[in-house]
């Protein structure tokens, strides 16, 4: 008897300890999720501080997402996504709490989805642009560029390259997009050509890597 006791006892603390470890969110709110828990979030991109670092809002609340250093994302306010990670509550809470993310995906709208498959399906993207290599960019018009970024100005300007030569790519809207060097891309936007040469006024910035091995998809609509 005293055996079957204690073997309840320790079903009923490994059933309590496999739950707070993976924390079901949907019915809690962010502020009351369990330290140390895992847990499932979407919602929506509330403010990016950088490539690592953003905040995620949902109908329960609001929460810090920390992104690993060698996964720097590509997102901009308002943007749906979903994130798989681990809660830390530095100091019992005191200082709010955070998720180390191990997993952040993007869903984009239902208008950049179909314009996406179409690209990928024919070719022709819906805005209309024409896919070129940089060094054959023409004077002026709409135009799609693939590359790696090679360098980062700030978030509204950075250079893309490929094997035909560079470009400079700036943000033409309040929105700031976070890349980094080495990332692969795909540029939508007007040609403009003046004194200093060919530079690009993005309104669709599409992340195919978010570090140079990695094959995930990320994108950020600039419209």
């Amino acid at each position: 008897m005293r055996y079957t006791t204690q073997l309840l006892i320790t079903s009923s603390i490994v059933m309590f300890i496999a739950n707070v470890a993976m924390a079901d969110p949907s019915d809690t709110p962010i502020s009351n999720l369990p330290d140390n828990s895992v847990v499932t979030l979407s919602g929506t991109v509330d403010k990016v501080e950088n490539e690592h670092l953003f905040m995620l809002r949902n109908d329960k609340g609001l929460i810090e997402v920390r992104v690993p250093a060698d996964q720097p994302l590509v997102l901009k306010e308002s943007e749906n996504v979903t994130v798989t990670g681990t809660v830390e509550k530095p100091l019992w809470g005191l200082l709010g709490s955070n998720i180390e993310a191990t997993s952040v995906q993007a869903q984009p709208s239902l208008p950049t989805a179909v314009s996406d498959a179409v690209t990928r399906a024919t070719g022709i993207t819906l805005d209309r642009a024409e896919n070129v290599r940089i060094g054959k960019l023409p004077a002026q018009g709409m135009v799609q560029i693939s590359g790696v970024v090679d360098k980062v100005s700030d978030p509204k300007n950075f250079v893309v390259k490929d094997t035909t030569g560079t470009v400079h790519v700036s943000i033409q809207s309040d929105e700031n997009v976070v890349v980094a060097k080495g990332v692969e891309v795909t540029v939508t936007g007007y040609v403009n050509n003046g004194l200093l040469g060919k530079k690009i006024r993005a309104t669709h910035v599409i992340m195919m890597s978010n570090a140079p091995a990695d094959t995930g998809h990320m994108r950020a609509r600039i419209n």
